[in-house]
């Protein structure tokens, strides 16, 4: 009998194994990557949900926030794989880039001078033209900028002033952030006078100390206006800026911290990860070697009170008080209100819930280090003998007003300041928007005593 010439066809089963061994591997990346995927966006949405409704975070909250690390080619686990927002500045030390988009991946935008946009802000502005609007810079650290989670629309300072001014005043007002991230007094006097003051202000507000306290109790090597960021561009120059035994990275080292940095960006390797941190065990983040340098000549751990520093945080804002009147420019100092100052004042009474937030604001890895008690020591004698400087100054009123306002314990009559600090140095929205209320009637009595009227341009 002649053998059947029909084919017997493959069970379904079989017919991956059947295939070519190209076609098999084909297959099985094409089947992992769809798999990957799909847990990735699922995970994500559990996450995300999770963070919303309980506020517990699964994985990093910049994470949750900003869908997904490896579509945005930037690293969510490294601070330092941020799109680049600021660059070297001669006068400054740094300053944001302009014309930066307020993209997802970047932490806000920025107009033509670098200068950051609020709410409703024309990305195109150019503050070289003046109209009829009262022009107010708002000066100072991370604490005028907003939360960067806000993205492109930050509910900054000078955004909720901007608002809290022109509902109560029948003029028009124009309030522009230009702190940035870091800056201390030293740098916002360079700025005004070397930036701000040519685009026609018609009044600056200096909200600061903070960064002040911060740089000279925590440099290891003080100088009189230092900053790290100084000494980090130095030691683009010279390495041996940070110590003569510093030195690269073994391989282990360079392996462990890219292998980390690149997996750290799955939300299921997160996620999976996360029994393991309860039970003590950190994430090694990308950034504890470069925090290993930066402590050569920072010291994050046991800040030490320096009265130089406030003596020379004073001098600058007078120095640009001074400018100020040769320019006509009203200008209003404001002492910003800290945590520590209000731990120190309230001593026994303070409540353990309240000291705890000193840990966070640093390093991740420093939070079971820190000895909150040593912070408030430091910078609380530092804002104490700021206070003292405070009220020694005389606001003036001739013509342009020349204001120093003491906000250091703005929030003395609020028992549970956690709902005022959600770490050591900065606010929560809904206290920048009373904060700036308050300013916005110093403003306004400010205007009735010398009329506020806008410069015209030149």
């Amino acid at each position: 009998m002649a053998p059947s010439s029909q084919t017997t066809p493959v069970p379904r089963a079989n017919r991956f194994l059947a295939m070519p061994r190209r076609k098999q591997l084909l297959w099985f990346v094409v089947f992992t990557v769809i798999l990957i995927i799909g847990l990735e966006v699922l995970v994500w949405a559990f996450s995300y949900t999770v963070n919303i409704t309980t506020g517990k975070a699964l994985v990093p909250p910049s994470m949750n926030r900003r869908f997904h690390p490896l579509l945005r080619g930037t690293g969510i686990t490294n601070p330092y794989d941020y799109p680049q927002v600021t660059t070297f500045d001669p006068y400054t030390i740094y300053w944001s880039l302009p014309n930066l988009p307020g993209k997802p991946s970047v932490p806000f935008a920025t107009d033509r001078h670098g200068l950051q946009l609020d709410r409703g802000k024309d990305p195109g502005r150019d503050l070289n033209k003046k109209g009829d609007t009262y022009r107010i810079f708002v000066l100072g650290g991370s604490t005028v900028l907003g939360r960067e989670d806000q993205g492109i629309t930050p509910a900054t300072f000078a955004a909720f002033l901007e608002d809290g001014l022109s509902a109560s005043a029948n003029r028009k007002f124009e309030v522009i952030t230009s702190g940035v991230s870091g800056f201390h007094s030293a740098q916002e006097l360079a700025a005004f006078i070397y930036k701000l003051i040519y685009l026609q202000p018609d009044m600056i507000i200096t909200f600061d100390g903070v960064n002040d306290a911060i740089h000279s109790s925590m440099l290891r090597e003080y100088s009189i206006n230092g900053h790290f960021r100084a000494t980090q561009f130095a030691a683009i120059v010279d390495p041996s800026v940070y110590n003569e035994d510093s030195s690269p990275p073994s391989r282990w080292e360079s392996l462990k911290y890219r292998s980390a940095d690149f997996f750290g960006r799955f939300y299921m390797v997160r996620l999976g990860f996360k029994p393991f941190e309860e039970m003590g065990f950190n994430w090694p983040e990308p950034w504890e070697r470069i925090s290993y340098e930066e402590e050569k000549i920072f010291n994050y751990l046991s800040p030490t009170f320096r009265p130089q520093g406030v003596d020379a945080y004073v001098q600058n804002l007078k120095t640009m008080s001074a400018a100020a009147r040769e320019r006509r420019i009203s200008i209003m100092h404001i002492l910003q209100p800290t945590l520590a100052i209000e731990l120190a004042n309230r001593e026994d009474t303070a409540r353990p819930e309240d000291i705890a937030i000193m840990k966070l604001g640093g390093r991740p890895g420093d939070r079971e280090r820190v000895n909150p008690e040593i912070f408030i020591d430091a910078w609380g004698q530092f804002f104490s003998r700021a206070q003292e400087a405070f009220a020694q100054q005389q606001s003036t009123f001739a013509g342009v007003a020349d204001v120093w306002l003491d906000y250091s314990r703005f929030f003395k009559d609020i028992q549970d300041l956690s709902t005022v600090y959600y770490d050591r140095v900065h606010y929560n929205d809904d206290y920048i928007e009373v904060l700036t209320k308050a300013v916005a009637v110093d403003v306004l009595e400010t205007c009735r005593r010398i009329g506020c009227s806008p410069k015209a341009a030149p």
